[in-house]
């Protein structure tokens, strides 16, 4: 769990917090995988590094590939958060369980500032929580000598797990993660279930566009009758980064005993939707025992013109985009423009021009000209 509510109260009233401090010299006892990263190079220029601007810059590439128009889009994704919303309501947990609407989770105003076209700060995942959550993991032999009935357990069926090309700025295409794809087909495969399957749902829920991705590899229509989240998802229900999915499978657990059939949960980490799992829940032991695996992806990746020609001038397709707001206006319009099949560029403008035009009449399939100070012109 974590308390960065508590936290951020001490440290605005100017209070020591007085808790327990860490080693600065201790290491973990266990490491699993590789180190997450937070970007690099042109990524860390661009401030690609933080979650709201990558994830704003996938949704527009996502909007862009459905063929969405910008009032269309905000529209949907309106209505999917009051999905959320409305869940959280009912969550007697949830950070925030007021249900605002789709118009007013999309709407900027003194409470709900824009950060990232076009996501405001209702569409974004909310970290300034105190939240914690327990599991209790044993054997079935286990289980049954402390006298806990089979049919008041849950089961672990599968646990799946992908990377994906770790940069947002060297994959061939913003609008996909081929490892989530090839995750839910392997997750398929492996348990011999597929959607139909599925009771209920607690979807990875920190922006928009990773719903729309998730939702997407699984096929889960956005009119489904079964809601995506148990929770209210990482905006709502709130996220303890450290243990947004813990939070999830926690209440996933609930559901799964309360519903008496399976539960699918979808963790997301690493840097702009590069590492993914999935993992179904039910209520019967798996016939063939519990299976793990990790998935392995061959991603397609780009060229960035830029890290081999600083100074470069060339002209592309604006493919994806957003437009970063302060806290009282845009301050900046950054995005990626196609220079061809193989190679893109991107460019970051702080002319207002850009940014109002960006947000009313829409830049994907823009043609612009990157100059060599990575501002754009027409």
């Amino acid at each position: 769990g974590e308390a960065n509510a508590t936290r951020d109260r001490l440290r605005r009233a100017g209070l020591d917090k007085d808790w327990p401090t860490q080693d600065p010299d201790a290491r973990p006892d266990e490491t699993f995988g590789e180190p997450l990263g937070r970007g690099e190079g042109v990524e860390r220029a661009l401030d690609l590094d933080r979650p709201t601007t990558a994830y704003a810059v996938m949704g527009s590439a996502i909007r862009g590939r459905r063929g969405e128009s910008l009032d269309a889009n905000r529209k949907r994704l309106g209505a999917l958060w009051e999905r959320f919303a409305r869940v959280a309501a009912t969550n007697p947990v949830a950070w925030d369980r007021s249900a605002p609407d789709a118009d007013a989770i999309i709407t900027p105003g003194p409470d709900n500032r824009m950060v990232a076209f076009p996501y405001t700060k209702a569409l974004c995942a909310n970290n300034r929580v105190d939240m914690a959550s327990a599991l209790v993991v044993c054997s079935l032999e286990r289980a049954r000598s402390l006298g806990v009935r089979t049919d008041a357990g849950v089961f672990p069926l599968v646990a799946l797990a992908a990377t994906d090309t770790p940069r947002l700025v060297d994959r061939a295409d913003l609008s996909r993660v081929p490892a989530l794809e090839a995750l839910v087909a392997e997750t398929w495969r492996v348990s011999g279930l597929g959607l139909d399957d599925i009771d209920v749902f607690e979807l990875y829920a920190c922006f928009p566009s990773l719903v729309e991705l998730s939702t997407e590899a699984l096929g889960l229509a956005d009119d489904d009758p079964r809601p995506p989240t148990v929770t209210g998802g990482l905006g709502f229900a709130g996220a303890p980064l450290n243990n947004s999915a813990g939070q999830g499978l926690a209440a996933l657990t609930r559901a799964v005993r309360e519903a008496g059939g399976i539960g699918l949960l979808h963790a997301n980490g690493g840097s702009a939707a590069n590492k993914h799992a999935l993992g179904l829940y039910g209520v019967r032991p798996p016939a063939g025992g519990f299976r793990v695996a990790t998935v392995s992806v061959d991603a397609p990746r780009i060229s960035v013109v830029e890290e081999s020609t600083p100074d470069v001038e060339v002209d592309g397709t604006v493919e994806a985009y957003t437009v970063v707001h302060d806290r009282e206006r845009p301050a900046r319009t950054l995005g990626a423009l196609r220079v061809d099949p193989a190679t893109r560029t991107w460019f970051a403008s702080d002319d207002a021009e850009l940014a109002r035009q960006a947000e009313s009449a829409d830049l994907l399939g823009a043609r612009l000209h990157r100059r060599a100070d990575g501002s754009v012109a027409p």
